[in-house]
């Protein structure tokens, strides 16, 4: 009877031969349709049993995948008080060109065995964010690569699609989305510029840490903290749903780890008093303790950090 280890060798194996056995299917296939019409009678009957293959790599149970490679989430680099947030991949707000698995915590993107890419692909969580402070965490379980692969969030009216061939980093294209390039460049409102450094490697475990009272979004990259991506957040009226996006084909991006954190009443109150004081306002006038009155301070000038959502040069 074979042992742990050897199962979870023999797991690997099966996948590696799978994944080779589907690049020849493509190869092959390819060859084959080169002289025929692409949509003849034998690419017709050939598609049914290409799909069927390609939907294998779609596994069921994405823990059974952390098993067999060894890997296992990474603790969760915030304090106590979190608490489960069981969201997931949304079925419904996705392009045509990502899958999902059957309990849709990973999405496959461009994973025809016949047809390439065709553009840039995106998928956005089944629960959007209004208040308090939220985490969660990526795992590349393939490495990065082509012109994008993005991490981030959005609004729900960013962009999920790009397709005629259009190659591109989606979230961040425009003023709806925020996003981080595994080249490790930050992208909002269409301008980018640098934050990390690259992350190449296979494994790669990237935390999110949205904090919707501070307003800000911090990226972390195998457990530690890249700093400030994005301030201002608080400042948007819509709410603001997890987001991933690629232009290669084959990428696989599982959702790990998801917590949350929402106010208490204190801060909820605080966080709108805050938000009501005008421009050049100043809460010492308002007739409340010293203590309030210096919260309040905080609370205002936390939107002044170096960041910002429009301090991204190109």
């Amino acid at each position: 009877m074979k042992g742990p280890a050897e199962r979870c060798r023999d797991g690997v194996n099966k996948r590696v031969l799978l994944v080779l056995v589907n690049r020849l299917t493509r190869t092959l296939v390819k060859g084959v349709t080169r002289d025929i019409q692409p949509q003849g009678s034998l690419f017709k009957q050939l598609r049914p049993t290409l799909e069927r293959r390609a939907s294998r790599r779609v596994l069921k149970n994405p823990e059974v995948r952390f098993v067999a490679l060894g890997m296992a989430p990474l603790a969760v680099p915030v304090t106590a008080g979190y608490m489960e947030e069981p969201w997931v991949w949304d079925t419904n707000a996705k392009s045509p060109a990502a899958e999902l698995s059957s309990c849709k915590q990973a999405v496959y993107f461009h994973i025809d065995p016949v047809v390439e890419s065709q553009g840039t692909a995106g998928v956005r969580g089944t629960k959007g964010f209004t208040q308090g402070e939220h985490y969660w965490e990526i795992v590349f379980l393939e490495p990065p690569y082509g012109l994008s692969v993005m991490l981030g969030i959005g609004t729900p009216q960013a962009l999920l699609h790009a397709g005629n061939y259009t190659y591109i980093d989606l979230l961040g294209k425009d003023c709806e989305s925020w996003g981080l390039s595994y080249k490790g460049f930050l992208w909002h409102g269409g301008r980018c510029r640098r934050y990390t450094e690259p992350f190449y490697d296979k494994r790669t475990v990237m935390g999110v840490h949205l904090d919707l009272t501070e307003g800000t979004l911090t990226f972390f990259r195998n457990g530690e903290s890249l700093g400030p991506a994005f301030t201002g957040l608080d400042k948007v009226r819509s709410p603001l749903y997890p987001m991933v996006c690629s232009t290669a084909a084959g990428t696989e991006l599982q959702v790990g780890v998801r917590r949350c954190r929402l106010p208490s009443l204190q801060e909820s109150c605080l966080c709108t008093v805050s938000r009501s004081l005008m421009n050049g306002a100043s809460a010492d006038s308002l007739p409340l303790p010293q203590a309030v009155r210096g919260l309040l301070k905080h609370l205002s000038g936390s939107t002044t950090h170096a960041l910002t959502t429009t301090s991204l040069d190109t």
